[in-house]
Order: structure tokens, then C-alpha cells, then sequence
């Protein structure tokens, strides 16, 4: 096809970022320049392609091993065009290109008032025959930020019990040297395969130029597989970003002709500092997260589950600890898991949620009335995506409601996984949460989600991967229907806690579990990097003050204020048995209530602040907050030993004042930027409102 125009230079520009493209006289383009508030963030000749598209049987020329560049599509997509539009305060690039078989449309999406930007692409079959793609990138960019030997990778290791665990390594020492002057194989991968989207990792990382001082960071927002790689050519640095792919995820894609595939959607910002990133970052899950009550009130619950009633809540128990949460102040009063079924393991049972006549032989109804009467609203846990194996058929499921593989259903820790491409499924979960909020008048849900599904599902796919692809996409526009319909209901995303803590789920559900995490005196090590993940109104945080293993005399006023304070800068769960507490101690329990409220209009506005840097799990000394850009609430925790701490304050403080717990000694002096904190013992907390 002759090309109608030539286009030598286009820009971008938003803000603090400026993106330069050039097109040559054959129509490739290459991006050429990438800026941050006039920082160059592409320092080496970059690669031509800015697109990366594999489809099955075309010919890839590129010597590459397992690395996701020089695919198939991608040196004979040519510049067709390009458009600007700004619409629903976005500002968007669309660049067009196209070759003999596909038409690829990159779009590059600015959320005005952040310093980020969403990157996708969309591609379409325009030939006469099936084509198949096995990659389609979201973004790519080569020559990042500058020479190898100056870059640092950080990555977000994540796992049940310690999640948000980051670690930052040079480059040269994770094998990225650029031997030959060409390039290596060798390549650095984030990926995920699977429904837990963050059971290994984060979809998230970040690299550093030491040199310049300049950050890149990027989010794959997908409740699913995803993949990123960085590797290597030319002696320069290059990031590719999306969703599932052939070689890592299982995935491919059929598309007949007029047939169009999307992307999954990835964010990338650039900054200064850690704290610059991930200032933009949250502003930027705020701009795209649906508008809500619960993340500008931020209710507090209560849930006995923790050092609790664990998995056999029962009538009495809940009613006698309803009247304790009540007399707190709690909004809201879930019950967890176990009020479903009357085996003592219900775990391989889940599916019907039908009260139990065991456990609550007045009716559930009776409890959660008395909830209500007590001025508190009531929840309810469900895992609702899965099915146990001993759960026995119902009547409106049938064996094409559940993933499969090779004509079995795929099983995993004793559960089925319904899928949510079925409408059976969505008229069978639709039927389950309609009565719940009908008959018990439930305004808070915690869907849970305690095992993967494994790669995916092949029946009425593509491909394993793509069955999944399908069904994470289809489960995000369920939820978005559900919210449509009952607006007010409030639902908490858990998957053992964090494992499924990503901005696909995130922008629909208003709060995220952030860990599963019994002891409270590990906790801290997940707050102190929660905020990289969550934001703060939506990372919700255990505290337990009677910790179950011990004896309720353990129990010390700085074992109180220690759990408090791992909850104040999110969303506060309050549990175990509180009611065991004296009145003094109560007091304290109250305290921190009431400081949590009064936080509540920084909270909602703020930004996370890393005074010591982001934490590594085996650090004794933490400190984090939160700003908004009036006051600063920092957490500081000492976790071994007598000790003396000097954290220094990157912004300009006016007064420090210890703020919870007032009657607990504590022994600081704001010293120019520097705050001076003296600890005499281990497992000791404090938080400190800092005027700025």
C-alpha cells in the first residue's frame, strides 16, 4: 500500500513527559525520545520497533533465544498515521501501523494531574485468512535510561505471609553484560502464570540509572497471567511489557478476518526517587480506580476471623463479640469463613453458601439482625469462584461452567474453578450475593480466593492461556455489573491475603487485603512496603491485640499500640477475642481507633514516604508514612533490641509530635531533617504526626 504521507517527527507531550517519535522514508517508526520534566530517559540509539507482534507460521528473523524482541510483525509494520484525542480527562496518543496482515494501533493514555501514563495496543486480522498471534507487547522501548553498568533492577517479590518484599540488584550482576557489542540472550523476566496474579511477584518493577538519578517504574494490571522482560542489545537496555504470551504464559490467539485483540493495559511513570515513583503511581491507581464511598469514608470492620473464632465462627461466639466490636465504634462486622457449612473442614465443600444449622441453629438471619440493631452493618466471606470437589452438583451448573483440561476439570487444593465466560456462572454468583444482601441485609463482602487455577482453561478457547485471558476479563466485567447494581456494597479482595493484589482487580474492588499474616510482630515488614502496592485508603491491615498462641497475659500496653499502629496508615480490620482486654487496655484499643478516624482526611489525599528506603524483611529498624503534603503520619517501628534510630525527613518539618500511644513513654527529638528516636526494648512502635 504507497503510503499517502510521510511523517518525519511526532511528539507527545503531557505534562512532565514527552514522548518523540520519527518516521523514516519507508515508514518504520522509532521512538527517538522519551522525557521526564526534561530528563532524557532514552540515552542510547534505540531499536526500531515499538511494537512487538508474533504470529504463528511468520517468519522472525531476529536471533533472540527465548526473548520477546524482532518478532514476527515487527519489522514490516509500517506508520499509517496517528491521532491525539483527550477525552474523560485523558489525553491520548493513537499511533497507527500496519503490514500485510495486521493493523496494530498503540495507544499511549495520559491521566491528567499524574505524571503517568497507561500503554496498550490493539491489533486486528485485515487479511483473508485465520491468523494466529502467541505475543502482542503493551509497550516497548529501547535504549532505557542509560549505560548497563549504571543501572539497578528492583524487583517485588511477593508470597503468602511476605508479601511486597523488594530487592534491588545491579544489572552486571544478574547477567546483563552485552558480551559480543550485539546483544545476549539473557534476559530478566517478571511474569506470572495463573488466576493468584501475585503469588511469586508483584506485577510491578523499577529501574534505576545511579548515575543521573532517574527511576523508571511499570504496572501490568491484569487479575492473571502477565509478563515483562528486560534484556540487552546494542549495549543498551530494553523493557517489554504486557500480558500473556506463547513461550511463558501459554497463550495464544486466533483471529479470523476483522477479528480485533486488546491488550492488557501496563502503566509506566518516571521520577527522581523511589518516593517520586510511587507518588505518581498512586496518584495514578486513584485516577483510574472506580469512584467510590468506602475509599473516601474508610469504615473501619471488624472480622473475628484472626486469633478468633478462625474457621468455625458460631451463633454465640459471634453475638457476644457483635456487642464488643459495637461498643468500639466498628462499622462494619464481618463474619469469615465457616458459616456456610457444617463440616468441620468446609474447605472442600464451598460452592452452595448455605448457612449452617450447626453453627447457627437460630438462623444466620437472627445474628446478622442483631448486627444491624447494634448500629453496625454485617458482611460475610464467600470464596466465590470456586467449587469444592465434595461440594455435589447444582442444579444450575453444569461441567461447561468449569475450567477444564483434556476434558477433566482442573482441580486445585481440593476446588473447581467456575468460569465467568459462562453466563451460568455469572447468573449462578449473581443469584448467591442478591440473596445474601436480601435475606440478611449484607453490605460488605470479602471475596476470597485460596487457590489458583493453574494455566487456564482449553474448553472453548484458543488456548489455556487465552481460557484464562477470557475468564480474567469477563470476572472484572461481572464485578463492574455487580457494582452497577448494588453500589453501596462494599466488597474486600483477598486471595490468601495478597496473592491476587493487582489494579485490574483494584479498580473495581475498593479494598485489598494485604496479608494473611498471623504474627503481628512480622506484619510491619509487609506495611513498610504495602503502599508500593496499594493505596493507603485500600490496603487493608490485620490488628489483633490478643494474639491466640499466648496466654491473654502476655497482653502489654506496647503489644497493643505495636498492633494498632500496623493498621493506621490503611484501612484497620480489628480482631480476636478484645473482650478479654481490662479497661485500661481497651482504652488503648479505643485510642487507636479514634487516631485512625482523625487520620482519615490525610489518609484519603496521600501519598506513601520512605524516609530509610524500601525495607528488606530482614531489617530491625522500619520506617514509613504517609503524606499529603500538610502533615506527614510516619510509622516507626524497632524490632530488635535497644536502639537508637536517625531517620531522615526528606521534606521540611515543623513539629513532631508523638500522637499514639500518649502514655507510653517515648523518647524523640526533631533534630533539622532528622528525627532522633531512642527504643528501650524490641517489638516497639510509634507513630509521630510531622506539621510540615
Amino acid at each position: 500500500m504507497k503510503l499517502e504521507r510521510i511523517v518525519k517527527e511526532i511528539k507527545f507531550t503531557n505534562d512532565g513527559l514527552t514522548f518523540q517519535f520519527t518516521v523514516d522514508e519507508d515508514g518504520k517508526l522509532t521512538m527517538t525520545g522519551l522525557e521526564f520534566n526534561g530528563r532524557k530517559a532514552i540515552t542510547n540509539k534505540p531499536y526500531s520497533y515499538t511494537v512487538e507482534l508474533q504470529a504463528a507460521g511468520r517468519v522472525q528473523y531476529e536471533h533472540n533465544g527465548c526473548r520477546l524482541f524482532g518478532m514476527s510483525e515487527s519489522p514490516t509494520l509500517l506508520y499509517k498515521g496517528h491521532r491525539e484525542e483527550c477525552k474523560d480527562n485523558i489525553r491520548s496518543l493513537i499511533l497507527l501501523l500496519e503490514n500485510d496482515i495486521f493493523k496494530v494501533e498503540m495507544h499511549y493514555d495520559h491521566y491528567i494531574g499524574t505524571d503517568a501514563l497507561r500503554a496498550w495496543s490493539k491489533v486486528t486480522n485485515i487479511s483473508d485468512e485465520p491468523q494466529f498471534i502467541e505475543h502482542i507487547s503493551s509497550f516497548v522501548c529501547f535504549g532505557l535510561l542509560g549505560n548497563i553498568e549504571d543501572l539497578y533492577y528492583y524487583q517485588s517479590f511477593n508470597s503468602w505471609y511476605c508479601e511486597c518484599q523488594w530487592r534491588r540488584f545491579k544489572l552486571t550482576d544478574l547477567g546483563i553484560y552485552g558480551g559480543n557489542e550485539r546483544n545476549s540472550y539473557k534476559r530478566l523476566c517478571g511474569n506470572n502464570t495463573g488466576g493468584w496474579s501475585t503469588k511469586e511477584q508483584l506485577p510491578m518493577g523499577i529501574l534505576e540509572n545511579s548515575s543521573t538519578g532517574l527511576f523508571t517504574l511499570w504496572q501490568i494490571e491484569n487479575n492473571g497471567s502477565w509478563h515483562y522482560e528486560i534484556g540487552e542489545l546494542d549495549g543498551a537496555i530494553y523493557l517489554n511489557a504486557g500480558g500473556p504470551n506463547l513461550t511463558d504464559n501459554s497463550w495464544s490467539k486466533r483471529l479470523d478476518k476483522g477479528e480485533s485483540f486488546t491488550s492488557v493495559p501496563c502503566a509506566l511513570t518516571w521520577g527522581e526517587s523511589v518516593e517520586q515513583i510511587f507518588r505518581n503511581i498512586t496518584l495514578y491507581r486513584r485516577a483510574i480506580r472506580r469512584k467510590n464511598e468506602d475509599d473516601v469514608k474508610l469504615p473501619i470492620v471488624f472480622n473475628e476471623y484472626m486469633h478468633a473464632a478462625w474457621n468455625f465462627p458460631n451463633e454465640e461466639n459471634s453475638m457476644r463479640m457483635a456487642k464488643v466490636a459495637a461498643s468500639l465504634g466498628m462499622d462494619y462486622y464481618v463474619i469469615d469463613c465457616g458459616w456456610h457449612d457444617n463440616e468441620e473442614n468446609c474447605w472442600y465443600t464451598i460452592g452452595k453458601w448455605q448457612e449452617s444449622a450447626l453453627r447457627y441453629p437460630s438462623g444466620l438471619k437472627k445474628t446478622t439482625d442483631y448486627i444491624i440493631s447494634l448500629g453496625m452493618k454485617p458482611g460475610l466471606w464467600l470464596e466465590l469462584e470456586k467449587v469444592g470437589y465434595l461440594c455435589g452438583e447444582m442444579d444450575d451448573l453444569d461441567s461447561s461452567c468449569f475450567f477444564q483440561h483434556n476434558g477433566k476439570r482442573v482441580q486445585a487444593a481440593g476446588r473447581y474453578q467456575l468460569d465467568f465466560r459462562n453466563p451460568k456462572v455469572t447468573a449462578h454468583v449473581d443469584k448467591i450475593i442478591d440473596r445474601l444482601i436480601r435475606d440478611y441485609r449484607v453490605g460488605y463482602l470479602k471475596i476470597d480466593y485460596n487457590s489458583d487455577c493453574r494455566v487456564g482453561t482449553d474448553l472453548n478457547s484458543d488456548s489455556m492461556g487465552d481460557g484464562l485471558l477470557e475468564h480474567n476479563r469477563a470476572y472484572i466485567s461481572w464485578l463492574k455489573k455487580l457494582f452497577e447494581r448494588h453500589p453501596d456494597l462494599v466488597i474486600e479482595s483477598c486471595a490468601c491475603g495478597g496473592m491476587r493484589m493487582d489494579y485490574a482487580i483494584l479498580s473495581q474492588c475498593s479494598i485489598q487485603s494485604t496479608s494473611d499474616q498471623i504474627d503481628y510482630k512480622k506484619y510491619p515488614r509487609i506495611v513498610a512496603n504495602m503502599l508500593t502496592a496499594v493505596t493507603p485508603e485500600q490496603s487493608a491491615v490485620w490488628t489483633y491485640p490478643v494474639d491466640s498462641r499466648y496466654d491473654v497475659s502476655a497482653v502489654t500496653d506496647e503489644s497493643i499500640a505495636f498492633n494498632m499502629i500496623n493498621s493506621l496508615l490503611g484501612r484497620m480490620h480489628l480482631s480476636s477475642y478484645i473482650n478479654k482486654l481490662n479497661s485500661a487496655q481497651l482504652e488503648l484499643v479505643k485510642e487507636g481507633i479514634a487516631f485512625y478516624r482523625r487520620m482519615t482526611a490525610c489518609k484519603i489525599n496521600s501519598v506513601p514516604v520512605f524516609p530509610l528506603g524500601l525495607s528488606n524483611w530482614e531489617d530491625k529498624n522500619l520506617a514509613t508514612g504517609i503524606t499529603d503534603g500538610k502533615f506527614c503520619y510516619l510509622v516507626v517501628y524497632n524490632l530488635d533490641g535497644k536502639r537508637h534510630m536517625r531517620i531522615p525527613l526528606n521534606f521540611n518539618p515543623e513539629k513532631v509530635t508523638d500522637i499514639y500511644p500518649k502514655n507510653l513513654k517515648t523518647d524523640y527529638r526533631l533534630e533539622d531533617k532528622f528525627l532522633d528516636v531512642n527504643f528501650e526494648c524490641d517489638y516497639q512502635a510509634r507513630i509521630f504526626e510531622i506539621k510540615l
